[in-house]
């Protein structure tokens, strides 16, 4: 039997900024880091990562290092989120951003 060897991919994100919210176009910007660890030193993550529900997204920098047998690395993004507002109940109202990558 030849099976492929699946090996653990880490991943995790944090926002750093919400900013330019815009009620009218349906958006805010949000910049956020994301972070990996992987043991694929050769796999580009940024070129094959899509921020779902997102336009304009860009990458500001990136670090990688070899932990052991892992590669870790972070970046740093900004993108528009497309979001639907409902502010029929402001100033008592509560919104979601949700970031889809």
């Amino acid at each position: 039997m030849n099976q492929k060897i699946r090996k653990k991919i880490v991943v995790g994100f944090f926002i750093t900024n919400i900013s330019k919210i815009d009620l009218g176009k349906k958006f805010v910007n949000v910049d956020f880091s994301l972070w990996w660890r992987s043991p694929y030193g050769d796999y580009d993550y940024v070129k094959n990562m899509e921020v779902v529900n997102a336009s304009d997204v860009k990458m500001a920098w990136i670090i990688s290092h070899k932990i052991e047998n892992d590669y870790a690395t972070i970046a740093r993004f900004s993108c528009d989120v497309r979001n639907n507002w409902e502010v029929t109940n402001f100033p008592f109202d509560r919104q979601k951003i949700v970031l889809s990558i």
